[in-house]
Parts: structure tokens; C-alpha cells; sequence
């Protein structure tokens, strides 16, 4: 995965006053600068009220001020515009727990509603899987008997996944903290990767159909802002036939979004291909980067030859240092071994763009 982990938002219960504790705990909720979000299911709403569910399927009422803002995939809309059942994700501030702040609804958006959590396993048994977020809170969520569980790819069971380990936790639904399947990565760095090869299938209503190297089928969304390349060109998705090879890079190691289709028909070797980050640790064999918001971390080998500058000057890599920014290049041979770094410190932006 990439590895890994790209920050999302992490279900834990809101701790509000003792009134509305029953009602809260019952609403997936992170925290953050003061602020608090839910997620849940919007039902209806009124001049000073807004009623959403939790995942549960519980109704909830919470108070609207006058400048509570809200949008739909982004877009700024009024509240008495959306359907009941959309998804939302409702901000409050943690002094104030009855009130809505701000609402953001997802209608098509799917990145929003990705019904897996990302982190490290603390302890596992046949009844609980307790883990960590990214940000280093432990979360619980319920599995039984029926959950899938995988190291490296391949299936395994309870005993085989140790606490440290790295997973990827898929739940019933983006509110439910009921597990069905369980990805655990140990050795396996293909997993940790925001990019996949394989080849076309089909495209239709958003949905994207592609076969991995291995022949599996795999489903992703595909918005209407992706960026579509056919041998280094910009194409339409009717230039892709089933069968053509492609490279799809998503938000990032777990994101099932695509932003980026590259499709080969001609060219043998997928172009130079680029990643902007920040570092996070670096030696003489490899990089561990986040993206350039500070979460996804991925690492990427360094080639013999890897050439690296800091702020348009050639240097050793000792002289790169953690949160420095850091622009990737690889070629498509082997799309996880960087062959050259471009590294920030005092500039503001890279020579050859703008990060």
C-alpha cells in the first residue's frame, strides 16, 4: 500500500455531555483543531434543525446556526436542497456539540464514502480488532467469523497478523464498525503504491473496470475531472479499447478514485513519470514520502545512478533532510524506483513547475 497510509477520516465516539452521550456514541466522529465532525445520512432539515442518521440507522437532531455553510461534491448549495439519504458529514465544535457548523453532502464523490480505515493493528481476536489511525488513535471495530483477513495479499488468518503490522480495514459501510475484510501488508511493497498496471476492461456510469497484472478484475470509481493520456497524448475514454494497457494512479494507496488513466498502444514503455511529496525519511537505498498534505506514505527504491539537486543544485543524498519537499521522478520500466530527486528547501517552487 502505499504505505501508507493515506489520512481519512477515522470513526471514533464524540464525548459530549452526559445528555446527549447515548445519541453521540453512536455517530462514527473525529476530531481535530477544536473541531469535531460525524458522518451520517441526511434525513431532513428545518429553519434551526438539521436530522441525520448515524450508521446505525438512528435519527439525530442537531441545531443549524445562521451561517452554517454547506456544499454537495464540493460545490457550495443550499441544505433544503438535498435528498434525504445522502451522505453528509456534519462539523461541530467540541464546546458545543449540538451545533452544525458546516455540512458537506456527497452525492457522487465516492472518496468520501470508502468504507475502509487505514492503520496499524494493536491487538486482534475472533470478537475485535483494535488498531491505530495515521494520526496514532486506537480505534475499535467488531469482526466475526465470516471476516476475510489477508498478509501480503495472500489469505491468512488471526495468529498470522502481529501488532505493528500495517492494514487496511473494510467496514460494512463508511458509517458501520462492523469489519468484513482485513488487509494486513508485512514485506509487500506493490501494496503500498498509488499506481496499478494492468489492462482496460470497460468504463461506464463512472465506473471504471480494469484487470490487475495478475489477471483479477478491479472495480474503480472514475470522476469526471480524471485525466485521460493515450501513449503520452490526451484522449477521450472511447480511444480506449478493452485490452489496452494501462496505468491508473488513484488519491492514493487506498483510494478506490481513480484521478489518472495512462493507456499504451504503441509505446513500449510507459513515460517518465513524476510524484510530489515531502520526505520523511531518506538513505542511501530508499525513500519514505508522504503526499503534500502529510498523510499517504509511500516508499520508493533509489536507483544506482539516482540523481539528486536541492533547490536546483546537485547533492549528496545525506544532505536531504525530513519535511523537505520532493519531487519524484521514475521511469516506466519500474514506476517504484526513483532516478531522480528533486528536493526544496529555500525556493519556493521547482525549476520545471510549480509544486
Amino acid at each position: 500500500m502505499k504505505m501508507t497510509v493515506r489520512s481519512r477520516r477515522l470513526l471514533a465516539c464524540l464525548t459530549c455531555a452526559m445528555a446527549l452521550m447515548i445519541q453521540s456514541s453512536q455517530l462514527p466522529a473525529t476530531q481535530s483543531d477544536g473541531m469535531s465532525t460525524q458522518d451520517g445520512k441526511f434525513v431532513s432539515t428545518a429553519k434551526t434543525q438539521l436530522v441525520m442518521t448515524g450508521w446505525d440507522g438512528s435519527e439525530h437532531t442537531l441545531k443549524l446556526i445562521a451561517d452554517t455553510k454547506c456544499t454537495l461534491d464540493g460545490k457550495e448549495c443550499r441544505l433544503d436542497t438535498l435528498k434525504s439519504g445522502t451522505r453528509i458529514r456534519v462539523a461541530i465544535t467540541q464546546n458545543d456539540p449540538e451545533t452544525v457548523t458546516r455540512v458537506e453532502a456527497i452525492a457522487k464523490d465516492e472518496a468520501f464514502a470508502d468504507a475502509f480505515h487505514d492503520g496499524a493493528l494493536v491487538s486482534l481476536t475472533k470478537n475485535q480488532l483494535v488498531m491505530t489511525d495515521t494520526a496514532g488513535k486506537k480505534h475499535s471495530h467488531r469482526v466475526d467469523d465470516k471476516v476475510k483477513m489477508t498478509l501480503d495479499t495472500k489469505d491468512c488468518g488471526i495468529a498470522d497478523v502481529q501488532p505493528g503490522t500495517k492494514i487496511r480495514v473494510f467496514t460494512v459501510d463508511p458509517f458501520s464498525n462492523q469489519v468484513l475484510r482485513v488487509e494486513a501488508i508485512a514485506n509487500n511493497a506493490t501494496f503500498a503504491s498509488n499506481r496499478q498496471e494492468g489492462k482496460f476492461v470497460s468504463a461506464v456510469d463512472e465506473k471504471l473496470v480494469m484487470t490487475n497484472l495478475d489477471g483479477k478484475e478491479r472495480s474503480l470509481s472514475l470522476p469526471s475531472d480524471a485525466v485521460l493520456w493515450l501513449d503520452g497524448k490526451p484522449c477521450k475514454l472511447a480511444d480506449l479499447n478493452a485490452g489496452t494497457r494501462v496505468r491508473i494512479t488513484t488519491r492514493d494507496a487506498f483510494s478506490l478514485v481513480a484521478t489518472k488513466i495512462e493507456g499504451l498502444k504503441a509505446d513500449r514503455d510507459f513515460a517518465l513519470d513524476t510524484q510530489d511529496g515531502k520526505i520523511v525519511r531518506v538513505t542511501t537505498e530508499q525513500m519514505v514520502m508522504t503526499d503534500l498534505q502529510g498523510g499517504a506514505e509511500q516508499t520508493c527504491k533509489l536507483s544506482a545512478n539516482v540523481k539528486i539537486t536541492l533547490d536546483g543544485k546537485t547533492v549528496k543524498i545525506t544532505e536531504l533532510k525530513r519535511g523537505m519537499k520532493v519531487r519524484i521522478t521514475s521511469n516506466g520500466r519500474d514506476a517504484d524506483e526513483a532516478t531522480r530527486i528533486e528536493a526544496l528547501d529555500k525556493n519556493q517552487s521547482f525549476v520545471t513547475s510549480s509544486l
